[in-house]
């Protein structure tokens, strides 16, 4: 009667081992290092870094056309005379000029 018994608890544990390696391999598809839950964290992530490039990829296009227009034979004057008021500070004698004071505590 032993006998009968555990061959039954044998018989009855293979699908059990195999239910709990089903689980297993379930629950690392779902949460593990390389598994669902990673791969939208990293779709997400790479939407953010994507929308990121183009807005630096359309900045870099406006800067190197700004370059292209103080640089050649045909010179933007406009431009050139907005980075000279800008960068070295002049100014015409209608331009209103407006002080700030800097606080090295403010920022």
């Amino acid at each position: 009667m032993a006998s009968k018994t555990m061959k039954l608890s044998k018989k009855s544990l293979r699908p059990f081992f195999g239910f709990l390696l089903f689980a297993y391999f379930v629950l690392h598809l779902v949460q593990g290092e390389r598994g669902y839950i990673n791969l939208q964290k990293l779709e997400q992530k790479k939407r953010v870094v994507k929308a990121e490039y183009e807005r630096l990829h359309v900045k870099r296009q406006t800067l190197e056309h700004r370059v292209v227009l103080l640089r050649g034979p045909e010179l933007d004057r406009d431009l050139l005379d907005e980075q000279v008021r800008d960068k070295l500070g002049y100014a015409d004698a209608g331009d209103a000029i407006l002080v700030r004071r800097w606080d090295a505590h403010q920022e």
